[in-house]
């Protein structure tokens, strides 16, 4: 049988590639081609460049020998040498003449810095001047068409202006204002018979002696003066019985009552005052006693005061005095009802209380002894005063008015406001 080799019957994997075992080539490379030859490209390089790498070349052949001396600066790194180049070349490449007066007209103009208000002659710039603004609107009614002023034109053409200037000429137009508040003080005395009042069905009715003063303080919108206002001083009863005299102080008003205040005089000034006399029924506060005796020898006094339910506000500053008619014996006076005390040297009974509140009243009262063989009849028979002392800061107990009312010559725009206070010294007699 004949045998056959097994390079016979197997490929030949190095003679299908040209090789073999005994090739000298021992690196093998699938995909090496011989056909493949890297070519170099050559890089161009610019005519003023080369010159001056040549001619730095030429001057330093050893780029070692003195690396830190470039022109005297130690700026370059070992191994590296300072290259000068030249200036660029101007570009003549040709412009066409739309592409160079679209560049004149996008390229910034830098011009000095002017005013608003500072117009100068005629500028050759890319903006027009005030001038030749009104030159070029001769045709539309510039200032330089109508023979005007420019700078008048300008002033008067700007709305900021012209605002301010009607809203100064509006203000002028307008009055000032004038505020004027009235504070009326009064000192009252009135005197009542308690007999009296129960016969008018507990209605208080006295006589009444009152002594008034008017102050005013006066604030104006004017910054330089206070302007004259006419003062209306009047009794507004229309009871016979009442009367009333009234003073002015001349120092601030004349005798047609034209009340004067310089800016000077600040806070509450007086300018009148007035007396009157009247009967009056409701008073701000109602005083009635009882008398009673016990014993024979045993005096018990007591004292309602009530505020009247038509005060504006409330009372307060309550001081009520008893005098001791000499039938009592001083000695044996002890308080029953509120805080009070007796006062031996006067030989008075005395009551504090700080407030009344509209509408509302409160009780006082004493017991003592009569006097060893005095009877009782003496005691109710004598008269026994009682004094009130109160004040109020919201009510008043004459009948006056005051008012204020622009003077003639003066316009203003007068506003007004009263302030009314009172002291009130009321005696009764049981």
């Amino acid at each position: 049988m004949a045998t056959t080799s097994s390079d016979d019957s197997e490929p030949d994997i190095f003679d299908a590639f040209g090789l073999r075992d005994d090739d000298t080539s021992k690196d093998f490379d699938p995909f090496a081609s011989d056909d493949f030859v890297p070519t170099p490209v050559p890089v161009p390089v610019p005519a003023p460049v080369a010159a001056a790498i040549s001619a730095n070349d030429s001057a330093d052949s050893d780029p070692f020998s003195d690396p830190f001396n470039f022109d005297g600066a130690a700026t370059a790194p070992r191994g590296f040498k300072k290259i000068s180049l030249p200036p660029p070349a101007a570009d003549t490449r040709p412009v066409s003449s739309g592409a160079r007066a679209r560049s004149a007209a996008t390229k910034p103009k830098v011009g000095p810095v002017v005013d608003d208000f500072d117009i100068g002659p005629p500028s050759s710039g890319p903006f027009p001047s005030v001038q030749e603004q009104g030159a070029t609107e001769g045709g539309r009614g510039g200032p330089a068409a109508t023979g005007g002023s420019p700078n008048a034109s300008f002033a008067t053409s700007s709305p900021t202006a012209a605002a301010a200037a009607a809203a100064a000429a509006a203000k002028a137009a307008l009055p000032p204002r004038l505020g004027i508040k009235f504070l009326m003080h009064e000192e009252v005395t009135s005197y009542a018979s308690d007999g009296r009042s129960r016969a008018n069905d507990g209605m208080d009715s006295c006589d009444v002696n009152i002594e008034g003063k008017v102050s005013a303080f006066v604030q104006s919108s004017d910054a330089t003066r206070n302007v004259p206002f006419q003062l209306v001083l009047r009794d507004s009863s229309s009871s016979s019985s009442s009367s009333a005299q009234i003073s002015i102080n001349k120092a601030f008003v004349d005798d047609t009552y034209k009340v004067s205040i310089p800016k000077t005089s600040i806070g509450n000034v007086p300018i009148a005052s007035y007396t009157c006399t009247a009967n009056v029924q409701n008073m701000p506060v109602l005083v009635q006693s009882k008398i009673s005796v016990k014993q024979k020898s045993s005096v018990h006094v007591d004292i309602q005061v009530r505020s009247n339910l038509n005060n504006t506000g409330d009372l307060a500053d309550f001081t009520i005095a008893v005098p001791i008619p000499s039938v009592i014996d001083g000695k044996s006076i002890m308080v029953t009802k509120g805080e009070g005390a007796y006062d031996e040297l006067k030989r008075v009974v005395k009551w504090k209380r700080a407030t009344l509140p509209r509408g509302e009243s409160f009780l006082v009262g004493f017991e003592a002894q009569t006097v060893r063989n005095s009877p009782t009849s003496s005691v109710q028979s004598s008269k026994l005063p009682i004094l009130l002392r109160c004040r109020s800061v919201e009510d008043k107990i004459s009948t006056m008015e005051v008012d204020a009312t622009a003077v003639v010559g003066h316009p203003a725009a007068v506003h007004t406001a009263r302030s009314t206070s009172f002291r009130l010294l009321h005696r009764v007699t049981t």
